[in-house]
């Protein structure tokens, strides 16, 4: 997911190709204007985790309507809600078009730093941070969930095809989880402290040197 541009006070947002993701609480949500009181679930006469909306009017649960800028969903987690809205076609074909870019950076063949700069990025980098720890993701608070790994994330473009049809790849980062309860993979670099000093280095490709291999004397 991509970080909103926008930072609202209460509030965590995120972005990506269907849209844009508000998570808080309710009062937060109302004083940011991005849903009215009325239109929370759970309120009389409203469904009770979950509803959509298109121009400001509620959809039955079996509309299927198009998630464009005009669409809207509020969904209750916890304590806390979700505000989904939609975008217009060229905003999420152009973020499809940012993120399949991202992907393929991310596979191409890139120049070996070499096992010596490898290892002193990793042993100059800070500590890593526990279960637990407050952080800071894109301008949003988040505690640690499941500490630095290798965890198996669902992507569109995943290398792995899994059994119920989706494509999931293994990346080495954090689980973190949102003051709203949600959670999600995130690489290591992109975490800060809560004061937003970064605590991993990302490790780029450089040109390398290749080394002569040693001679090796055969037993005779």
């Amino acid at each position: 997911m991509k970080p909103a541009k926008s930072k609202i006070t209460g509030v965590d947002c995120f972005g990506d190709s269907r849209g844009n993701y508000y998570f808080g609480r309710p009062d937060a949500l109302i004083a940011a204007g991005l849903v009215e009181p009325d239109q929370l679930p759970g309120k009389a006469g409203m469904p009770r985790t979950s509803v959509m909306f298109v121009k400001g009017i509620q959809q039955p649960r079996t509309a299927r309507p198009q998630h464009n800028q005009d669409w809207m969903q509020v969904a209750k987690i916890g304590s806390a809600f979700r505000v989904t809205k939609g975008v217009t076609g060229e905003e999420s074909e152009r973020r499809e078009q940012t993120e399949e870019d991202e992907r393929e950076a991310r596979s191409r063949i890139k120049h070996d730093p070499g096992l010596s700069a490898s290892h002193e990025a990793v042993r100059d980098a800070s500590a890593l941070f526990k279960v637990g720890d407050s952080v800071t993701v894109a301008g949003c608070a988040a505690v640690i969930s499941q500490g630095y790994g290798v965890h198996r994330t669902k992507e569109k473009g995943g290398e792995y095809l899994q059994d119920d049809g989706s494509r999931s790849s293994y990346r080495l980062g954090y689980i973190i989880q949102f003051r709203n309860g949600e959670t999600y993979f995130v690489e290591a670099w992109k975490v800060t402290d809560p004061e937003g000093a970064p605590t991993h280095l990302q490790l780029v490709g450089v040109p390398s040197v290749r080394t002569q291999r040693p001679m090796i004397a055969l037993r005779g």
